[in-house]
């Protein structure tokens, strides 16, 4: 059996399954993490690398009670270890 639906009907029909598909795509990744809630990747930062001061287009910032910068640009993901200062900055 055909249905001979309008345009306005099909058009609204489509709109409707097509915000369904994003609704459920952007749920998941709003979600983030895995199922158990938990980080799906972890990174230990020393605290005597100080405190977080940004991220820019090198990386992740840190910033010391001395004025040292320290960037990383990533996390080894697989193990929960301190990660590679890619630059580093003092001051005198």
């Amino acid at each position: 059996m055909v249905y001979k639906w309008g345009a306005a009907k099909r058009t609204a029909l489509y709109l409707g399954a097509i915000t369904l598909i994003l609704s459920a795509f952007f749920a998941g990744r709003v979600h983030g993490g895995s199922e158990s809630g938990t980080a799906k990747c972890k990174g230990l930062v020393p605290a005597d690398w100080g405190e977080y001061a940004g991220s820019g287009q090198y990386g992740i910032v840190f910033k010391d009670n001395e004025g040292t910068l320290r960037f990383f640009r990533g996390v080894a993901c697989g193990h929960e270890g301190i990660p590679n200062i890619d630059l580093e900055i003092r001051r005198k």
